[in-house]
């Protein structure tokens, strides 16, 4: 940090070297004989502090003053490194700011009311600004944890439809069923069951009707159970895709994608 001051620093360094990391500041001016103290300087050459005042003096980059952000007609905000202000508040609060009269006043001159709640370097001190991939890092743990909750979810209704399914008899309590059971909506015309997979680019459903025996004998259809089936049997099930939706009017659309004869088949929505 010292590197600051390159035509001397060779001589303040051997000054410095050894000696306690202190360094007085004294104001000559020119032509004058005498050697005023004003400040003190920490071992880094870095902050400078007055006895007695609330103002001090750390580096600032000639651009940074460029790009100041006017607060209002008298003050503006310059950019300045955050461990510079870091230690120059500490070096402050060591050498100056042990004066109760001095630390009442520059406590004066913070934010009040809402204003005090906004981030500032000793709330950033409690929690330290995070890298940008310790950001994305967090990112990807949350997303990773909202998806954990999603197949946790997934499970959890899987399970809940097994034993559903297994109370209706639809599938056996300890073995396989002999069809799969990852998608399975219960439907209430014609079957008792729909399920619908895919096995390579061929989607495949299937038609389940649930009944009771209390008998050994397999139940019968009903005429309508058997017409339904019959018709799937002999491939005539017609199937018509339509894509509904409502606009922000509550207008209702229906997308065709395939006209036919809606009274006869079986329509998707």
């Amino acid at each position: 940090m010292a590197r600051r001051f390159v035509k001397i620093w060779k001589k303040l360094n051997k000054l410095v070297r050894g000696k306690l990391e202190i360094i007085h500041v004294y104001l000559t001016p020119k032509g004058s004989p005498s050697h005023t103290k004003v400040g003190t300087m920490d071992g880094n050459m870095s902050v400078i502090v007055i006895p007695g005042h609330t103002e001090m003096y750390i580096p600032v980059e000639r651009a940074a003053l460029e790009e100041g952000i006017p607060r209002d007609s008298q003050e503006c905000s310059v950019q300045v490194k955050i461990e510079d202000v870091i230690r120059a508040m500490n070096f402050y609060d060591v050498h100056v700011g042990c004066d109760e009269k001095v630390e009442k006043t520059w406590k004066k001159m913070l934010p009040k009311g809402f204003s005090q709640i906004s981030n500032n370097i000793r709330k950033i001190l409690g929690n330290p600004p995070r890298s940008k991939r310790e950001r994305e890092l967090e990112e990807n743990i949350k997303k990773l944890e909202r998806k954990n909750d999603t197949l946790e979810r997934r499970a959890n209704n899987h399970a809940g439809q097994i034993i559903e399914m297994q109370m209706a008899g639809l599938i056996p309590m300890f073995d396989k069923p002999p069809f799969k059971i990852e998608y399975v909506d219960r439907i209430h015309y014609g079957c008792d069951w729909l399920i619908q997979y895919w096995k390579g680019d061929i989607l495949n459903r299937c038609w389940i009707e649930s009944n009771l025996s209390r008998t050994s004998r397999k139940p019968r259809f009903t005429e309508n159970e058997t017409k339904y089936f019959d018709a799937g049997i002999e491939g005539r099930i017609k199937d018509h895709y339509i894509h509904h939706y409502v606009d922000k009017k509550g207008k209702p659309h229906y997308e065709f994608y395939e006209d036919g004869d809606f009274e006869d088949g079986i329509v998707f929505f």
